[in-house]
Formats: structure tokens, C-alpha cells, sequence
């Protein structure tokens, strides 16, 4: 990728997610890019093609940021904090009406935002909760039905259907949905970490 159609991806995605699919136009990006939209069109035919790139490239990014969370020191309760931490940033960077307009203009990348996110949660969050339980930081629960439990819970409110028709911002809706989980899996030992790092200490 060339650094010219790198800073197309980044702008593109920061307008998408601020102001969604329908709203945003080739000539916004390049506007603000101060280049030609045919130097955009030189590297994606169409908006559509556009969208789905900026989206792989995030995909990217979160998958990364994730991965190395995980794969880093810490015991599991830090780890789940801290990716927790990491995608409340990136919701704060997407507007509620963005998100709406993705899944009814273009719901084949709603559809795959949510084929990664099943796939990125299944496959990293078994691993962590799995050290938990030996760390003895997460209730011995069966790692499956935990996971399927979870992934039920983020469909039914991180979604556009939920945020839209409810007062709450996708943040709140994060955090009350995190607490939930938390308290409900860990143990007391688990709870006071948990507790701690919300505190910031």
C-alpha cells in the first residue's frame, strides 16, 4: 500500500465513522485531503469500494491492538480492561446515526463489521478467559458458554436497532454491558482487580 492510498484509507474512515456512508462524499475526502478525486478514483472505482477498504483497514488496526493486548503481560482482568479501554476510544469516534446508516445504505459491510467482531471476540477472548480461570480471577464456567452468552449481549445492544431507538450512547451502553459481564464471571479476587483498574489505580 503507498502512502498516498494509505492517507485516503485514513481520511475515508474518519469521516465514515463520524458521519456515516450516506453523507459522505468523494469530494468531502478529497477536499479535506487537498488532492484530486481522480487520484482517489486511481486507487478505488467507487465509494462503495472505498468504504469497504477504509473498513479492512481498521479491522486491521483493532485486530493488532487486540492481539497484543493478549498477548501481552498482565494477568486477565488487565487484559480485558485494557481492550475494553481501547474500543470505548474507537466507539467515541463513531457517531450513533453513522452506524444506523451503515446497516440500512450498505449492509454488506455491517454485515462483515459483524463477522469480525464474532470471529476477533471468539477466538481471542477464549484464550484470555481460559488464563483467567487458571488464574482464578474468572468463575470456572464452561469458556463456551460464557463467550456465547457475551456474544449474544454485544448483538443485542451494540447494534444500530438498540442505540437508535434507546437514550443511551453506544459508550454507556458499552460500559453498563462490560459491568455486567464482569461482575457476573469474575471472582472476588477478580472484581477487586476489576474495580481497581476502573479506579485507576
Amino acid at each position: 500500500m503507498t502512502k498516498e492510498e494509505e492517507l485516503i484509507l485514513m481520511k475515508a474512515r474518519e469521516k465514515f465513522m463520524r458521519e456515516g456512508f450516506s453523507k459522505t462524499t468523494v469530494d468531502d475526502i478529497a477536499s479535506e485531503l487537498r488532492m484530486s478525486k481522480k487520484t482517489i478514483y486511481k486507487y478505488f472505482s467507487s465509494k462503495e469500494k472505498l468504504v469497504m477498504a477504509a473498513v479492512e483497514l481498521l479491522q486491521q488496526s483493532i485486530l493488532h491492538q487486540v492481539s497484543s493486548r493478549i498477548d501481552g503481560d498482565g494477568n486477565a482482568v488487565q487484559k480485558i480492561y485494557s481492550i475494553f479501554e481501547f474500543v470505548g476510544k474507537l466507539l467515541q469516534k463513531l457517531d450513533e446515526r453513522a452506524l444506523e446508516d451503515f446497516r440500512v445504505r450498505i449492509p454488506e459491510v455491517w454485515e462483515k463489521i459483524d463477522q469480525f467482531r464474532t470471529k476477533m471476540i471468539t477466538e481471542n477472548f477464549t484464550r484470555v478467559i481460559d488464563q483467567g480461570k487458571e488464574e482464578g480471577l474468572i468463575i470456572n464456567y464452561p469458556t463456551e458458554i460464557i463467550m456465547a452468552i457475551y456474544m449474544a449481549s454485544i448483538r443485542a445492544v451494540i447494534n444500530p436497532d438498540f442505540v437508535m431507538n434507546n437514550r443511551f450512547s453506544i459508550d454507556e451502553v458499552k460500559n453498563i454491558a462490560i459491568d455486567l459481564m464482569m461482575n457476573a464471571i469474575l471472582t472476588e479476587k477478580g472484581k477487586e482487580i476489576y474495580n481497581n483498574s476502573k479506579a485507576g489505580k
